[in-house]
């Protein structure tokens, strides 16, 4: 499989966050490159600067998917809410991680309900991925392909992040 990222030069677009043909039609090029990227299956890293409408090709791309077939996670609540999804702790089991990542891992692992769900998705949206501490990101991982009994990367499910390295970084513990 191939793993493309895509990077937003230009932040001309259209805000109005509905997804009509009309709004389409305003995506400007590298928006409409990206899309087509999304729409071809492969695992995509979706980067640029702030305001350059990561969220808005997001939000044409889900337009047409069930809620459960590729489900948007956030790194917050209140990303979460922004983009009509779920945190990525809680949509893996994670909590706060309390004993460490092998208690997590122990913790998350034996809820048959999430292995279930991971077996079940195609695949997850990472919002603001930049955000979630890599620490997560392993766990989470190990819980997908021990759920999905296979050792590739994420069990299989296809990826795309979503996010700039450049704006915020992980939350951490002090």
């Amino acid at each position: 499989e191939k793993t493309y990222m895509i990077w937003f030069f230009s932040m001309a677009h259209k805000k109005d966050p509905k997804v009509t043909q009309e709004s389409f039609d305003a995506l400007n090029p590298d928006q409409k490159k990206a899309l087509e990227l999304l729409e071809s299956g492969e695992n995509i890293f979706l980067t640029g600067g702030a305001g350059c409408g990561k969220s808005y090709v997001i939000r044409h791309f889900v337009k047409e998917l069930g809620p459960k077939q590729l489900p948007i996670l956030a790194s917050t609540g209140a990303a979460a809410v922004l983009v009509g999804g779920r945190t990525f702790h809680s949509s893996f089991g994670l909590g706060i991680m309390e004993g460490g990542p092998e208690a997590t891992f122990q913790r998350a692992s034996n809820d048959q309900r999430l292995s279930k769900r991971l077996r079940e998705v195609e695949g997850v949206i990472l919002d603001e991925v930049s955000m979630i501490s890599g620490e997560a990101l392993m766990i989470a991982e190990a819980l997908a392909q021990n759920a999905r009994d296979s050792k590739l990367p994420w069990g299989g499910m296809r990826v795309i992040a979503v996010g700039d390295f450049a704006q915020l970084p992980p939350m951490t513990r002090q």
